[in-house]
């Protein structure tokens, strides 16, 4: 049986928030912040500054996010790094673009 939009939001929104305070724990954490947007409530985007990428490595290894990982399993419609769009981002700053995007995107 499917959730509802509203029940898999709250969830995702939930586990997103667990995962805040013992990630600004670990070593390497420098910023992590949560947002979630006004005009669309199921896409949430972390920012995320890390001191290195082992350090950001190391988080993707930390038992609260593989328990956050399994506890939205099947709910996430996208999910990106902005890491992995850094050339479309490098492009958009050069032409002048001052908004980007990125996140994690659930189902209407």
């Amino acid at each position: 049986m499917t959730m509802p939009q509203v029940t898999v939001v709250a969830k995702v929104r939930s586990e997103l928030l667990r995962l805040i305070a013992p990630t600004r724990n670990e070593d390497g954490c420098i910023e992590y912040r949560l947002h979630q947007d006004h005009d669309d409530p199921a896409v949430f985007i972390f920012y995320e500054n890390w001191e290195n990428e082992s350090s950001l490595a190391r988080h993707m290894e930390s038992e609260h996010f593989k328990n956050y990982v399994s506890a939205v399993d099947g709910m996430l419609v996208e999910k990106k790094r902005a890491q992995d769009d850094h050339d479309r981002v490098t492009a958009r700053f050069l032409e002048k673009i001052s908004r980007v995007t990125g996140g994690i995107r659930l189902p209407r």
